[in-house]
């Protein structure tokens, strides 16, 4: 194929192989992640519950960034993937398909960035809000505290393992997007530029881009 029609296809593929690769890895560990809060406050309220105690917990802040975060990997992997294949579609003229790319890739690596940014404050800084009362009455903090020592479990979201790769691992996703939304918008330039040249130009940038 020539290097022409689908230019700089090295570093494309590669960091769209890496845009697809830590997009995947960040949704997963989103999705892990939100199901293993559902499943902890579930063991929390039953533990609680077989004490004749009521157990309210909120965790809004980081639920609700953490499902946007899995929602933007998870379609930054697939504008990735379909971005790598079209490397090899059978259509002359890419410049087209390359912008398209560049531009979705820019667009979820923004709405990415602005979601990253309050989780990882939320991360840090805050914890679950828990309260708890028993015959009607609020349980004191102090026993709360004994309690959660107790069934092995903490509300502040820094000690939880599964946030903690939640605040890292997306930035990779992000970082690699940017990267290959970059290069596709450079592929998009050098192609416009092949199909606007002479023949002359066109075999000089062909010598330019093998080189």
């Amino acid at each position: 194929m020539s290097i022409i029609l689908d230019p700089l296809t090295a570093a494309r593929l590669g960091a769209l192989f890496f845009s697809f690769t830590f997009s995947v890895i960040g949704g997963s560990v989103g999705l892990n992640a939100l199901v293993k809060s559902n499943q902890e406050r579930s063991y929390i309220r039953n533990a609680a519950a077989s004490m004749g105690a009521s157990v309210s917990i909120d965790v809004s802040d980081v639920f609700s960034t953490g499902a946007v975060i899995t929602t933007v990997c998870a379609l930054l992997s697939l504008i990735s993937a379909a971005s790598f294949a079209f490397t090899w579609c059978p259509i002359r003229d890419k410049r087209f398909g390359y912008r398209s790319q560049s531009c979705a890739l820019f667009f979820c690596s923004i709405w990415l960035f602005v979601t990253l940014i309050p989780f990882d404050y939320f991360f840090t800084n805050r914890e679950a809000q828990v309260s708890a009362t028993l015959d009607g009455f609020s349980v004191s903090d102090n026993i709360m505290q004994s309690i959660e020592q107790v069934l092995g479990v903490t509300p502040v979201y820094k000690d939880i393992d599964y946030l903690r790769l939640v605040a890292v691992l997306p930035w990779f996703s992000l970082i690699f997007s940017v990267i290959a939304g970059v290069v596709l918008h450079k592929s998009a330039r050098r192609e416009g530029v092949a199909d606007d040249a002479s023949p002359g130009e066109l075999k000089k940038i062909e010598t330019q881009g093998q080189v």
